[in-house]
C-alpha cells in the first residue's frame, strides 16, 4: 500500500471491444482515443448480464460470440448446459471462422483460468456463472470473481458472464455479485405491463392526446412479438448506466430492433406490416396511431 499525490499518477486508457451491435455499443460507453470515439464492452474487465429462465441469454451471448468472431476475433465459451456436440449445433452453421471459437465444458476455476491465459482471446463468455465449482458457496464467489478479474485484466479480453435469477427476481449466488463485477446488465422480456419504454420513434410522439392509443398499439406490439427482449446496461465503472437495447428471436437468432440512439428500420417496418391487433377495438384505436407512425417514419 502507497501514498501517491494525483499528479504523480499516469492516467489508463480503457480500451473497448464491440459487440457487434453498434447501438448496443452506445450503451457501454465511449472511449475517445486519437480523436476517435470507440464504444462497446471495457476490455479487462467482467461485464455480468442476468435475466430470467428462457428470455435469451444464451442465445444472446451466442449472437454476441459470432459477431466479434466474425470481426476476426478469438472466442472462449464456457458453458455447463449440453455437450459441445449440441453446443455446435446451437451456433448454426454461418460461423465466421471455427478455428477462432473455442468451447470447454470445464467447471473448475483453475481450468477456466487456464485457458484464457493460454489462448488469449477477444471474448470469455462463461454460461452460466452457476457452472463454476463452489460458484453457490457465499465464501468462495469473491475469490472466484477476484482472480477472474486479474486474468482478464492480464490478458486484456471481455468476460461476459451469464447468471440466473431465482423465482422471485434476485440474482443466484452471492448478493455481493454486483459490486464485485464492472458492468451489471439484466436481460428482461418485454411485456404489457412492464412499458416498452417506446420504440423510440413512438415515444417521440407520445403525448396527453395519444396516450391512450399509445398504450394500446404497444399491448398489440407485444402481443404480436412474443420474443421481444431488452438487454438494460445498469451499473456501469466504464460508462454511463441505464442504457438499453431491444432485440427480438428470430429462427435464426436475435435480431437488433431499438434503442435510445437509433432503430432498425426494415425491422420496425416489418413488425408495423405484419403485426394483427387482437379486438376489433384494438383495429379501431390503432389504425390512425400506426398511420402517424409510418408518417413520421418516411420523412
Amino acid at each position: 500500500m502507497t501514498l501517491t499525490r494525483l499528479d504523480q499518477i499516469k492516467s489508463s486508457t480503457v480500451y473497448r471491444i464491440s459487440t457487434g451491435f453498434s447501438y448496443l455499443d452506445r450503451a457501454f460507453g465511449v472511449t475517445n482515443i486519437k480523436g476517435i470515439d470507440v464504444f462497446g464492452m471495457p476490455r479487462g474487465r467482467i461485464v455480468f448480464a442476468s435475466g430470467e429462465p428462457g428470455v435469451g441469454k444464451t442465445r444472446f451471448g451466442i449472437s454476441v460470440v459470432k459477431r466479434i468472431n466474425a470481426l476476426g476475433g478469438k472466442v472462449l465459451v464456457f458453458q455447463g448446459e449440453v455437450r459441445p456436440t449440441e453446443f455446435k449445433q446451437w451456433t448454426g452453421t454461418d460461423v465466421a471462422d471455427e478455428t477462432n471459437f473455442f468451447v470447454s465444458d470445464d467447471t473448475k476455476i483453475a481450468k477456466i483460468i487456464e485457458y484464457i491465459k493460454q489462448e488469449k482471446p477477444t471474448l470469455v463468455v462463461i454460461d452460466s456463472a452457476n457452472m463454476i465449482e463452489d460458484y453457490n458457496k457465499s465464501s468462495e464467489v469473491r475469490k472466484i470473481l477476484d482472480i477472474l478479474k486479474i486474468t482478464v485484466a492480464e490478458v486484456g479480453c471481455v468476460c461476459f458472464m451469464i447468471g440466473h435469477l431465482t423465482k422471485d427476481g434476485k440474482m443466484k449466488g452471492n448478493s455481493d455479485v454486483p459490486h464485485l463485477v464492472d458492468v451489471e446488465c439484466s436481460v428482461v422480456k418485454l411485456s404489457k405491463i412492464a412499458n416498452m419504454a417506446g420504440l423510440s420513434f413512438v415515444e417521440a410522439m407520445r403525448n396527453s392526446s395519444t396516450k391512450t392509443v399509445f398504450n394500446k398499439a404497444v399491448r398489440c406490439l407485444i402481443d404480436s412479438n412474443p420474443g421481444m427482449f431488452r438487454f438494460n446496461v445498469g451499473k456501469n465503472r466504464y460508462g454511463p448506466s441505464g442504457g438499453w437495447s431491444a432485440f427480438r428471436h428470430t429462427s435464426s437468432g436475435i435480431e437488433f430492433v431499438d434503442s435510445p440512439f437509433g432503430y432498425n428500420l426494415p425491422v420496425v417496418n416489418n413488425i408495423l406490416d405484419n403485426m394483427t391487433p387482437k379486438t376489433e377495438t384494438d383495429v379501431v384505436q390503432t389504425v390512425g396511431f400506426w398511420d402517424k407512425v409510418n408518417s413520421w417514419l418516411s420523412k
